[in-house]
C-alpha cells in the first residue's frame, strides 16, 4: 500500500506539474517541443489540452491518496496514460523520424513512470 500511495503521488504530481506549466509558461513549454508562433486560437487549444487534460488527470490521481479505495483506480488510470503517451509519441516519432535528445528525454521518463505506475498497482490489485 505504502508503495502505490508513493506511486500515486509521484504520478499524479507529475501529471499536475506538467499541466500547471503548460497553463502559466505555454510558450516556453511549446517551444521545447519546437511548437513556434502558434496562433492565439492554437494556443488556447493547447493549454486546454496540455495544460487543462494534466491538471485533471493529475489532481483525481493525487486525490486517490485520501481514500485508499481510490488508490487502485487512480494507478491503474496513471498506468494507462503512461502507456499511451510514450506510444504515441513512439509513434510520431518513427512516422516524422524525430529521434532526438527531447523526445528520448521525455521517453526515459514516461517508460520509467509507466513501469512504476505499473509495478504498484499490481501490488495494490494482489494486496
Amino acid at each position: 500500500m505504502r508503495l502505490g500511495k508513493i506511486a500515486v503521488a509521484w504520478c499524479g504530481g507529475l501529471l499536475a506539474l506538467f499541466g500547471v506549466l503548460y497553463l502559466v509558461s505555454t510558450q516556453q513549454m511549446l517551444g521545447y517541443a519546437e511548437i513556434t508562433n502558434p496562433t492565439p486560437t492554437a494556443l488556447t487549444d493547447l493549454r486546454v489540452m496540455y495544460g487543462g487534460l494534466q491538471v485533471a488527470l493529475g489532481i483525481f490521481i493525487l486525490a486517490s491518496l485520501r481514500r485508499d479505495s481510490w488508490l487502485e483506480p487512480a494507478l491503474g488510470l496513471a498506468a494507462i496514460t503512461f502507456a499511451c503517451v510514450p506510444a504515441v509519441r513512439l509513434l510520431g516519432m518513427a512516422r516524422e523520424g524525430t529521434f532526438n535528445e527531447y523526445h528520448v528525454s521525455a521517453l526515459v521518463i514516461e517508460i520509467a513512470t509507466l513501469a512504476f505506475a505499473s509495478f504498484a498497482w499490481r501490488g495494490v490489485r494482489a494486496a
